[in-house]
């Protein structure tokens, strides 16, 4: 297991080989969202009320 703390309008650094990666977050930034999709091909997936899941398309 691996934490990170990742500043406003900054990207959490996702390294090779990292199959479940979660978020703990208020409400994702539009930011975080648009750099999620467009540098990592993924999604943000809400799972609770602070938690996030990035997930890859199938």
């Amino acid at each position: 297991m691996q934490f990170q703390i990742v500043g406003k309008n900054q990207l959490p650094e996702i390294t090779n080989g990292f199959t479940d990666i979660f978020l703990f977050l208020f409400e994702p930034s539009d930011f975080l969202k648009a750099g999620v999709e467009k540098v990592y091909n993924s999604k943000l997936q809400q799972v609770d009320d602070f938690l996030w899941k990035i997930t890859k398309p199938n």
